[in-house]
């Protein structure tokens, strides 16, 4: 992980979009697709990661991965694989006790060969901590989970340098302003968005976006309905997202097209 932050250019052909974290529901995401009529061929999509673990179709991540028009962020649940064998292959032990943490969703692992995981890893080790899109509205970043309180966007590469490991995991674990209701805006860019803390419906924060809705919480029998995958126009304009938020009904996701 060495480009903090990698910076896209204006999309001038179509549109692009963020999606929350996917969690390996890509039937799902799929149909998001699906419904905003999205074209590869000249639009874009930027997920905040987390784009495995917890949902159904984890192993067509790589599918995906690679594509030009898919253009993630690291998630807090890459970053804990790329950690796992960050020395090679874990012990036996390591990973037994690594694929029965629950709380994870990390047993579908188990069950994929050497040949996919070495594919995986190879390729999430090229995605950036952060993204910083051109638009008609300026600079959008998107990061998995939080940029902390103060810290300007172009510091982000400061603090990935940071002797302290838990100074460096808030970008992709941080759930305080969230919790807090923290609306104090990121200094050094137009809006952020992000993923990592599941809500009810997408929430906005000084210039930050929430858009983690819970897709893996979906229409499953472990889940009930309880949650559905955020896509949205990364260009919408604030009036238009506050509206659209406003009209979600909890547990449904924000689409903006």
């Amino acid at each position: 992980m060495d480009n903090w932050i990698q910076k896209i250019p204006r999309n001038t052909r179509g549109r692009d979009f963020i999606v929350g974290d996917i969690h390996g529901c890509y039937e799902h995401f799929q149909k998001r697709l699906a419904r905003v009529g999205f074209d590869p061929t000249v639009d874009r999509v930027f997920p905040v990661g987390d784009l495995v673990d917890r949902g159904p179709n984890n192993e067509r991540v790589l599918d995906y991965l690679g594509e030009d028009w898919f253009l993630p962020v690291i998630g807090n649940h890459e970053a804990f694989i790329l950690k796992l064998y960050r020395d090679g292959p874990p012990s036996p032990a390591l990973l037994k006790e690594s694929l029965e943490f629950k709380k994870s969703g990390f047993e579908w692992w188990g069950k994929t060969s050497h040949a996919f995981r070495q594919a995986f890893i190879d390729k999430v080790k090229q995605l950036p901590i952060a993204t910083e899109l051109d638009t008609t509205l300026g600079k959008i970043g998107i990061i998995h989970a939080d940029v902390p309180r103060g810290l300007h966007w172009d510091q982000i590469p400061t603090l990935m340098n940071h002797p302290d490991e838990l100074q460096r995991r808030l970008l992709l674990s941080d759930r305080s302003r969230i919790t807090n209701d923290d609306e104090t805006p990121v200094p050094g860019i137009e809006r952020v968005y992000v993923g990592h803390n599941v809500v009810k419906r997408p929430v906005i924060l000084g210039n930050l976006v929430g858009l983690d809705t819970g897709a893996y919480m979906g229409k499953t029998k472990r889940w009930g309905g309880k949650g559905s995958l955020s896509l949205v126009r990364a260009d919408v304009t604030w009036e238009h997202l506050r509206e659209e938020i406003k009209k979600t009904k909890p547990g449904k996701g924000l689409v903006i097209a």
